[in-house]
């Protein structure tokens, strides 16, 4: 696919293009002047109409990425205001249009979760609206309404064809290095550290891996209306939306132990790989798989003899041992009220060479009710 990167050479953008650069066409637009391998390297501002020109010519698909972050106060923010409307809302809007003139089929448009004023404070129940009034979360949800009206409406030219528009509300994107934690792009000298949401309940940030899985799942939706505003999270117990899996198909497979909090002997868990988790409570390990077989495949009998309501989560593919631990202290338990069968919190951590590579945990949908 020939996919443009507007302002690709950020944290985000930067790991869209590790992803993608060996199997896709990539253009990368970006004010900064370093060069990025592997990609066509076009310098120039969002919003210069002559940048984007040269930028879209040709593509399939485009990413924006182009943003204004918040720095300092609110009080501090306010001479800037102007200046982040233009950046997060109108550089936005010219790009969509831009991109139907070039025949582009699909816009997905970087957005965040600070369009709801309390995300990552208290849970955002199901059917909440976006509320922010902050500059940030404002521009946002500025931008994703301008989206959806011209996705919705009839094209102001006859030129601009038809184009399935996506804003992926993000939380939390972090290196792989960094993940679980995360450090604000606005302070990257800073160390990263464990997000907690109002009651100290850990927010683990998104990996890069579960990020470019949905940005990648937006670029070729073929669900819902022209224009959806999609909410992705590796904390799916900060918000109640089932978006993500019913029009793209994704949910975050990067499940860890969110703190350093463990077993006595067990190693910390730096990598999860599960696939698949029930009822999205994917940080949730509820229960230890009693057996594996040499080869690392899920023994048959404690599959039939988990209790139910549990659900696997394995992908897994290297040589390892595994060892069944019990977390019961783990300070998701402790959040959700405790353990709720006897003997079945837990998770497999899968060790190899003395470093674990791997978690298979079982879920519990009643958990977090």
């Amino acid at each position: 696919m020939r996919i443009a990167l507007i302002g690709g050479k950020g944290g985000v953008g930067s790991a869209l293009v590790e992803a993608w650069k060996d199997e896709h066409e990539l253009t990368v637009l970006d004010l900064s002047p370093e060069p990025v391998d592997g990609v066509r390297d076009v310098v120039g501002r969002a919003e210069d109409p002559d940048a984007l020109a040269a930028t879209l010519d040709g593509v399939d698909a485009v990413v924006h990425l182009a943003v204004l972050l918040p720095r300092g106060t609110e009080a501090e923010q306010l001479p800037g205001t102007a200046e982040a409307v233009s950046t997060n809302v109108g550089a936005v809007l010219l790009a969509l249009r831009m991109a139907r003139l070039a025949g582009a089929r699909s816009f997905v448009h970087i957005s965040s979760l600070s369009v709801f004023a309390q995300y990552s404070f208290t849970p955002i129940p199901a059917g909440a609206q976006p509320d922010a009034t902050e500059l940030y979360g404002l521009t946002k949800r500025l931008a994703e309404s301008a989206l959806q009206i011209a996705a919705e409406g009839e094209p102001p030219t006859p030129e601009e064809g038809p184009i399935t528009v996506t804003s992926l509300r993000l939380a939390y994107p972090t290196t792989a290095e960094d993940w679980p934690r995360w450090k604000s792009p606005v302070v990257p000298d800073e160390d990263a550290e464990m997000v907690r949401m109002k009651d100290g309940t850990p927010h683990p940030a998104m990996h890069p891996e579960d990020l470019t899985a949905a940005v990648w799942a937006a670029l070729n939706r073929d669900r819902g209306g022209p224009f959806e505003a999609i909410a992705v999270s590796s904390a799916p117990h900060a918000l109640d939306d089932d978006a993500a899996q019913r029009l793209l198909g994704w949910r975050a497979v990067t499940c860890s132990s969110p703190e350093p909090e463990q077993a006595p002997g067990s190693a910390e868990i730096v990598r999860g790989s599960g696939r698949g988790a029930a009822g999205g409570h994917d940080l949730v390990g509820v229960a230890a798989a009693e057996a594996f077989d040499a080869a690392g495949g899920v023994d048959d009998r404690a599959l039939a003899a988990r209790p139910e309501g549990m659900r696997c989560r394995r992908d897994l593919d290297v040589d390892h041992r595994v060892l069944a631990t019990v977390l019961p202290t783990h300070p998701l338990f402790r959040g959700a009220g405790g353990v709720r069968e006897e003997g079945s919190p837990g998770a497999a951590v899968t060790e190899h060479d003395g470093a674990v590579v791997g978690v298979d945990v079982l879920l519990h949908e009643d958990l977090l009710r």
